[in-house]
């Protein structure tokens, strides 16, 4: 439930519930103190069970059919998924013996055996199945949601794509964590508008889930003259928003990189075009309340369009070929909608009502959505100036920051140290935290006092004796065909300011902080003495993540990996790995749910 553009309207203006929506869930952030009395008695129960079986207890004690974790936790809560009463969401108990061959000890098995059977047509071809980790010697309850449930939406992610939700670079993932696995699945499904995911427990390079909508917007109303004027007006609104988000991005992409006109980037799938062009269409349609994953995902349904008009099947192209690319897919997309607006205000008659019942596939979540449901957007929507300007300005900036993002990533990576005292050719760092890192300190002072530190930026500032240990990281070319450190007009674009001090001109949409340790541009984290390396790669072809460490006295050895099925390898036991280890501080970080068992 994406309420970014919600939240950023004043109360006076903020958009009602549509009256033909039910709700079907609600999000609560409730306190560990709450949810204890509800928690299992064996704390080593896995998480994924653990979690579950907590908030289970909890939700149906507050009137709830059900509830699920969001696997995310604040100050002394757990973020939980509840699910109201409906009549297709059931408490279904399952014959023990229907089970065999699963482990209901086991998260996963479990959970794949309760889905298996719940979508079977012998019982019922159900749409999902969650354990409820109540049973006796005979049955065991899970809650089921019946095809009569309002539809949910199969979506089978990448693990890379799973692996990303996670946002926690130079760390290694394993998917075969339930706990990693479900909260992954919840993020992702979030992303795509859905206000929960489940995963299915089935699994290749891929992992599939089930979304979950926030509404029930009831059956497709009839086409009435009034219901069709809204559908038309609402298609006019979204075209006239994605004109302008291509008119201001093409004016502002022609200058982004304009030193690098030459840089081949690749993108064989044309992926990095689909990123960023419908992953900003689909982050800020998916805002707009009740009705925003009906109209992404009638907008996305034009992907393989606006694919098609850039006359490519993928490949290397230069910045210069590559933003006529972009603009190309823009453009398609805005004909693509113009069409369904232009088709549906002339339709009459059976052509009317097959236009207006006609599916629209939504190839990037799976979606199938009814044209006609864009008449249930409320009238504050569909009348709001600043509503719709609002969502423009998101769009315009979500494709910006895609770009910046996907194009950059191939012109540069990043690489950090530990700066300690005196460290080979740096200055000394002498003084306080305070004075060394504060608006106009030395860190201020060292960024600014170079074109090539531009791009520095320092964390993890340590106080030992009368100095500071402080770690930098800086941007570096990948090759050699262009300047080895990027130029100002790439860092003000970039970045917003400088990591300890704020100078002047910065403009870009990151801070340094966001850029250098939530996106998977590739690292290389040098070690203390300057003579050992940690090189962290990211989507290669046959790995989500690997680090391997390198050094003058060792050849490169892999320390850890996760391979495209998700499965976790540590090599934390190789001589040379731990050497590498002792000698530099490196390790072999892995990405974990912080969840933890309760105490009253």
């Amino acid at each position: 439930m994406n309420t970014v553009l919600q939240a950023a309207l004043p109360e006076s203006k903020k958009i009602p519930l549509l009256p033909l929506a039910t709700p079907l869930t609600q999000w609560q952030d409730v306190s560990v103190s709450e949810l204890a009395p509800y928690a299992p008695l064996d704390s080593t129960l896995p998480m994924g069970q653990y979690a579950v079986s907590t908030v289970m207890n909890w939700a149906t004690q507050q009137g709830f059919s059900g509830a699920i974790p969001t696997w995310e936790i604040g100050s002394g809560t757990w973020g939980v998924i509840c699910f109201f009463p409906h009549p297709g969401l059931q408490v279904v108990e399952i014959p023990i013996s229907d089970l065999a061959g699963y482990d209901l000890s086991n998260p996963q098995s479990c959970g794949q055996g309760v889905m298996r059977w719940a979508q079977a047509e012998e019982n019922g071809s159900n749409q999902l199945a969650i354990p409820m980790y109540v049973s006796d010697d005979e049955t065991f309850s899970a809650l089921v949601f019946t095809p009569s449930y309002p539809a949910l939406t199969f979506y089978d992610a990448p693990n890379t794509q799973l692996y990303f939700s996670l946002q926690q670079p130079a760390k290694l993932i394993n998917l075969q964590d339930p706990a990693v696995w479900a909260n992954a699945a919840m993020r992702v499904a979030n992303n795509l508008g859905f206000a929960a995911g489940w995963p299915t427990w089935e699994y290749t390079t891929n992992r599939g889930l089930i979304g979950i909508p926030a509404y029930d917007l009831g059956p497709v109303p009839d086409a009435s003259p009034a219901n069709v004027a809204t559908a038309i007006k609402v298609l006019h609104r979204t075209s006239l928003a994605l004109q302008n988000c291509e008119s201001v991005s093409s004016s502002l992409t022609s200058g982004v990189f304009v030193d690098f006109t030459a840089a081949p980037i690749a993108d064989p799938t044309l992926q990095i075009l689909t990123d960023c062009l419908f992953g900003a269409v689909q982050v800020c349609l998916n805002a707009i309340p009740g009705v925003g994953g009906a109209l992404a995902a009638i907008v996305s349904s034009g992907v393989q369009v606006a694919i098609d008009a850039t006359n490519s099947s993928g490949g290397t192209f230069s910045l210069e070929e590559y933003q006529g690319m972009l603009v190309d897919a823009s453009n398609a997309t805005i004909n693509y909608v113009a069409q369904l607006h232009d088709s549906l205000q002339q339709a009459t008659g059976d052509d009317l009502q097959k236009l207006w019942l006609s599916p629209y596939n939504d190839p990037l979540t799976g979606r199938s959505i009814a044209l006609g449901l864009l008449a249930c957007t409320p009238p504050e929507v569909v009348d709001g100036d600043a509503f719709w300007a609002q969502l423009s300005q998101q769009m315009e900036a979500s494709y910006l920051e895609n770009l910046k993002i996907q194009i950059t990533a191939q012109l540069y990576e990043i690489q950090s140290r530990t700066y300690q005292n005196r460290a080979p050719d740096k200055q000394w760092w002498y003084g306080t935290i305070a004075s060394v890192t504060g608006p106009g300190g030395d860190c201020s002072q060292y960024v600014i006092s170079s074109e090539s530190d531009l791009s520095v930026w320092f964390n993890g500032a340590l106080q030992v004796s009368d100095y500071v240990e402080l770690n930098e990281w800086w941007m570096q070319a990948i090759a050699s065909s262009f300047p080895e450190y990027p130029p100002a007009t790439l860092v003000y674009d970039l970045f917003s300011n400088d990591g300890f001090g704020v100078t002047t001109n910065w403009t870009g949409p990151f801070t340094k902080e966001q850029f250098y340790t939530q996106f998977f541009v590739q690292q290389t984290q040098m070690g203390l003495d300057g003579t050992y390396n940690q090189v962290w790669v990211y989507d290669q072809s046959d790995m989500i993540v690997e680090a391997q460490v390198s050094g003058e006295e060792i050849e490169s050895v892999i320390a850890g990996s996760t391979d495209n099925y998700g499965n976790l390898s540590l090599n934390s036991s190789n001589a040379t790995v731990i050497f590498v280890n002792e000698k530099c501080g490196f390790s072999q970080p892995v990405i974990i749910n912080y969840l933890a068992p309760l105490t009253s």
